[in-house]
């Protein structure tokens, strides 16, 4: 918990193990703790090859210069704030995706996009998504699936082959 947070000047989290490949964070990552990277100078957040199933509340809140994040393939929940005033342009949410924490993209200004390859629409709480979300950021989900719960935050819902 908060073991980043005001690290203003930490913009990178690299592993120097060769083993580690281009994987920025380590493979073997499984939890982080709330606040972790709360206000830090993190810019990117490429989680994808680990094993994080969760992305804990507040983990990403307030850091203004992270503009970019993967996530990994087998996360089910993003908890609540967690990347609440980034600037983000846009997230992938994988197929395993259950859960969304409320306000999780408060104040995120720069989001166009939202892409979800869930088959089931993520249960999401209030104020998920911001309300800004309706005229400047774009839904993409998977063919046949419902996702109406999302509807009242999105003006441009695209069901696309994913």
């Amino acid at each position: 918990t908060e073991c980043f947070a005001w690290c203003t000047s930490l913009n990178d989290l690299m592993t120097p193990r060769a083993d580690e490949g281009d994987s920025q964070w380590p493979k073997a990552l499984q939890k982080m703790g709330e606040w972790v990277f709360y206000n830090s100078g993190l810019v990117d957040a490429s989680m994808a090859k680990t094993q994080l199933t969760e992305i804990s509340a507040y983990a990403f809140s307030g850091c203004n210069s992270l503009i970019q994040a993967s996530l990994p393939e087998q996360l089910e929940k993003i908890g609540n704030n967690a990347f609440a005033t980034t600037a983000i342009s846009g997230l992938v949410l994988p197929a395993t995706t259950k859960e969304l924490g409320s306000s999780v993209f408060s104040g995120c200004n720069n989001v166009t996009n939202i892409t979800c390859y869930a088959t089931a629409a993520p249960t999401i709480q209030t104020g998920t998504f911001p309300e800004s979300f309706k005229e400047t950021c774009t839904l993409t989900y998977p063919s046949g699936s419902n996702y109406s719960s999302w509807k009242e935050y999105f003006k441009k819902m695209v069901d696309q082959n994913l």
